[in-house]
């Protein structure tokens, strides 16, 4: 997981789920992207407006909840609640 910042907009990256998948949150343009780690580049999954008040409130929280378990540094994917038996 990491918080970049450029040009004073915090985007949010962070990766989970079995399959490697790689979140990067775009908190202040309220924008989603999914991409799946391949054996030699990253796939586009999906991306996504958050239109609504509460699907961006609950990506807020599922990446504050990703952080405060310590998110893995090292490319070592984690499994988080929202993702477990997926």
């Amino acid at each position: 997981m990491s918080e970049l910042n450029a040009d004073q907009k915090t985007i949010k990256a962070l990766f989970e789920d079995k399959k490697v998948d790689f979140l990067i949150f775009f908190e202040d343009e309220r924008y989603l992207v999914i991409l799946e780690e391949r054996a030699n580049y990253m796939l586009l999954i999906t991306a996504y407006y958050l239109e609504y008040d509460n699907a961006l409130e609950k990506q807020k929280k599922h990446y504050d909840q990703y952080k405060a378990e310590g998110a893995p540094h090292n490319g070592t994917p984690s499994e988080t609640p929202s993702t477990t038996g997926r």
